[in-house]
Formats: structure tokens, sequence, C-alpha cells
């Protein structure tokens, strides 16, 4: 079901803010739906999508970015922070590289985290 949201072009929550985890077996079902299910709708083996995810601090407006440039529809309001990671599918038009882009819009970094060493060397 939650493959069939992205084909509709609905966003998902792909990690929960609030838990702070995600089910490895649950993810990996999704995407595994998800390409099964674009191989039929495609008629093609090989399914090319290209991932573009944002990152940045805390209230960086990155949802009203990417529903900007794209067109898509993340939840995004004023005082309103984004938890967790969500995806949300895009078929893409004349493109030879790729079929389709897997938006990821993802929660803000803290500031203090950004000013500590230990994160400089986990990137």
């Amino acid at each position: 079901m939650a493959a069939q949201y992205l084909i509709d072009g609905f966003p998902i929550e792909l990690l929960g803010g609030d838990a702070g985890m995600t089910c490895d077996k649950w993810v990996g079902t999704v995407l595994k739906v998800l390409i099964t299910k674009l191989q039929s709708i495609t008629k093609k083996n090989d399914i090319n999508i290209f991932v573009l995810s944002i990152l940045s601090v805390q209230s960086s407006d990155k949802s009203t970015l990417l529903n900007m440039m794209f067109g898509v529809r993340f939840r995004s309001s004023v005082g309103q922070c984004t938890r967790g990671v969500n995806i949300q599918l895009i078929k893409v038009e004349d493109r030879d590289e790729y079929d389709y882009m897997l938006l990821m819009d993802t929660e803000g970094i803290h500031p203090m985290i950004i000013q500590s060493k230990l994160f400089f060397l986990a990137i």
C-alpha cells in the first residue's frame, strides 16, 4: 500500500521522527514492491531512480524549497518542523539517465550537533 501511495504521488514517512528508528524490513519491502510495480507500469526491467535528499539546520525551509522546486506536497507550515524522513516519488520525463526521482525531506539538524567535531567526522 505504501508503494502505491508513492506511485500515486503522495509523500510517506520513511523514518518516524518521534521514534528515531525505522523497521529495515518494512523499508526494504516497500522499496522492493515499488520497483516491481514500476517495472510493471513502465514495461522495463531496469528502473533508474535518482535520489535527492536535503539536509540543513532546523527551520531553514527545506520542505518549502522541495515543494517549490518540484511541485510536491511535503508538509510545511510556520513553526512546524519536519519530523523524521519523508519521501516522495516523481516521474521524470525526457531524461535518459533516470525514470523517476525520489525526493527525501529530512528533519533539520540541531545547531549544537553541527558544532560538534563528531558531526563532521560522520560526514
